[in-house]
């Protein structure tokens, strides 16, 4: 597979100006090129360069594999749709980890009781359950099962390394929460919803089926808002690298979900 030529600063630039009708008005070209090298053409360009371009019947058109432009855009136009996206992220960041907190430390509170886990073979019988639980779990994908399964493989190399379930639990990633949350018993997975629903905990979702719908893209949210990647581009495309745009519907979701931990 053959890449994009890299370009450097100075012929960001000169391609801004020559395939993109960018100019150099309310912002200099010197002005431009720092804010190239300090947040990067990917940050400041590629997520908002749809909303220039030509389009008909609301989908951009593209001319030889380019976008068309009507008119000049000053480079601040992008810079103020970058800094409008970014400025969010703090109150995400917050919100984000208010719920990952709560979310963990009632997941592992309630299995850690349920299971009694205070020796390897309850951990063990523990595990066993997951795997079993999610191999009649006939809503997720073949892929989806698969990541899930070798998740809950690596609780076991993990406990070795922590030395403790506590400290496991504690230090597991939200994906794995989730995943671990989601292959519970039926009995066990309502018990820690209706803690969660109790503790204000769901995401404004009052059952069981809408807030594990949100978890799915949560995770998503969380990672592009914690590598500090657009939100722009994870609401546009289900695919990035097949270019598939993401249905009304579930742009829709991401949306609300996004309102509520704002």
């Amino acid at each position: 597979m053959k890449f994009k030529e890299p370009k450097t600063i100075t012929e960001q630039i000169d391609y801004l100006k020559k395939e993109k009708r960018v100019k150099f008005d309310e912002i200099t070209e010197a002005e431009a090129a720092n804010i190239l090298e300090k947040y990067g053409y990917i940050n400041v360009i590629t997520p908002f360069k749809h909303r220039f371009a030509k389009k008909e019947n609301g989908k951009v058109i593209k001319l030889d594999g380019k976008h068309v432009y009507d008119r000049d855009i000053d480079f601040s136009e992008y810079f103020n749709l970058y800094k409008n996206e970014r400025k969010t992220y703090s109150n995400l960041y917050s919100g984000i980890s208010n719920f990952e907190i709560t979310f963990n430390a009632v997941v592992s509170n309630i299995i850690a009781k349920e299971y009694n886990l205070n020796s390897e073979s309850s951990f063990d019988l523990f595990i066993s359950d997951l795997k079993s639980n999610l191999s009649s779990n006939n809503i997720m994908n073949v892929a989806a099962k698969k990541r899930a399964d070798e998740t809950i493989d690596s609780l076991k190399s993990q406990l070795e390394k922590y030395g403790s379930v506590f400290i496991l639990l504690d230090h597991c990633m939200l994906n794995t929460i989730i995943t671990i949350y989601k292959n519970c018993s039926p009995q066990i997975k309502k018990h820690i919803f209706d803690k969660l629903l109790n503790l204000n905990c769901t995401l404004g979702y009052p059952d069981e089926n809408t807030f594990d719908d949100a978890l799915n893209r949560l995770v998503s949210i969380r990672n592009y808002v914690f590598h500090h990647d657009s939100l722009t581009v994870l609401l546009r495309y289900y695919d990035i690298k097949e270019n598939k745009l993401r249905k009304h519907t579930d742009k829709k979701k991401y949306k609300t979900l996004l309102k509520r931990l704002l």
